[in-house]
């Protein structure tokens, strides 16, 4: 897993996500697997399913797109499968990319997000949900929130 699954995996975890990662999917039969899902949450209260998927590659958009929109439905045939077709319908599937424009691309399903756009909304919730560090803390169950709190505090102009 890298960082950008751990730290959107805690964002979705703090706001009352239950979340599972690299879930590996579609068994081949001479091992390994064909696919995996990044990050996939539930929100109970919500009833509310996200799949997050995760890039750092520099590949050409036409086998991004086709990347990823063939993990997008490798991950709505599992959730049908593993939680029923509802979920699957209502399943939320992110692609947050940290290299490239992506102002006019567009997926069949699905949506494409620079990470720079996720981390300042989570940067953002920091600073009005927990910028009080001596009462806010966020848990240590959350490292990467945590020590993004910790630069936010301690170096405000950093970020």
């Amino acid at each position: 897993m890298n960082h950008l699954e751990s730290l959107l995996a805690e964002w979705y975890e703090i706001q009352g996500y239950l979340v599972t990662r690299n879930i590996k999917i579609d068994k081949r039969d001479k091992g390994g697997y064909n696919s995996e899902i990044d990050v996939l949450a539930f929100h109970p209260k919500k009833n509310e399913w996200i799949q997050i998927e995760t890039s750092m590659d520099t590949y050409s958009w036409p086998k991004r797109i086709e990347r990823i929109e063939k993990k997008f439905k490798h991950a709505r045939d599992f959730v049908a499968k593993e939680y029923g077709e509802k979920a699957a319908i209502g399943l939320k599937q992110e692609f947050v990319l940290v290299y490239g424009n992506a102002d006019d691309k567009k997926l069949k399903r699905g949506s494409i997000i620079l990470a720079k756009y996720k981390i300042q909304e989570i940067l953002k919730f920091i600073e009005t949900e927990h910028s009080e560090i001596d009462r806010e803390l966020i848990s240590e169950n959350y490292p990467l929130l945590r020590t993004l709190q910790f630069a936010n505090h301690y170096y405000p102009n950093i970020l």
